[in-house]
């Protein structure tokens, strides 16, 4: 508990994911072995909060930092692990990609995750677990395939190796609705577009951006891709 006490103040005290090591040449990933079940966090606004966890066992590509924690790719940022739950790999154990979708582009799909979502090795629910995905994320896509009971399974790259999640466990992202307005206009200045959809008022705007506090959502803005405003 203190090691994540001290994990967390030190991401937060260390500036944004902009400035992420992962960006910075001269500092190649390395792979390593986790040794125990480890909490994995992203920075989400001025926030760093747990997306998930890896199970003891599995190899991921890390950057060292100077500080007690590692980064690694996290869909389209940068994860956080605790230096404490890595180790060498062991063995001749190593990622396997025979075909080579580690360097594939992503797909432009997304899948969110409507509670802790399991996260396996292959695209069967009977292989090892690889960890999970916390609830209330949006997460990239790299491809789909369907099993022999037509289930869908999504590929996805995480740390720099391949993991499926099961559609059983998320869903597809079909996007976000959006209001479009072309005018906001005082009750006085709109004569001529009351009935007109790309036309409000200021008051219905207000009511509206209010109503959509109300329900916990805030500005993308200080979200980074890959969690939701909700």
């Amino acid at each position: 508990m203190f090691s994540r006490i001290c994990l967390l103040f030190l991401l937060l005290v260390s500036g944004g994911v902009s400035a992420s090591l992962l960006s910075q040449p001269g500092l190649p990933p390395r792979y390593m072995q986790t040794t125990e079940d480890a909490a994995i966090w992203a920075q989400v606004g001025n926030n760093v909060v747990t997306v998930g966890n890896v199970r003891a066992g599995q190899i991921i590509a890390v950057v060292p930092t100077a500080a007690d924690y590692y980064e690694f790719r996290f869909g389209f940022g940068t994860g956080f692990i605790d230096k404490g739950h890595l180790g060498e790999v062991q063995g001749k154990q190593r990622v396997e990609d025979s075909l080579g979708d580690l360097n594939k582009p992503l797909s432009n799909q997304n899948l969110i995750t409507w509670k802790d979502t399991p996260v396996y090795n292959a695209p069967n629910a009977g292989s090892a677990p690889f960890g999970t995905l916390a609830d209330n994320l949006r997460y990239p896509i790299l491809s789909k395939l369907k099993d022999r009971l037509n289930q869908t399974w999504y590929q996805i790259r995480i740390a720099n190796r391949l993991a499926w999640v099961s559609s059983l466990d998320a869903q597809e992202d079909n996007g976000l609705p959006v209001l479009t307005y072309h005018h906001i206009l005082r009750d006085e200045e709109n004569t001529r577009f009351r009935h007109t959809s790309t036309t409000t008022s200021v008051r219905a705007f207000n009511n509206q951006m209010a109503w959509l506090r109300d329900q916990g959502l805030h500005h993308p803005d200080d979200v980074p891709a890959g969690r939701l405003c909700a």
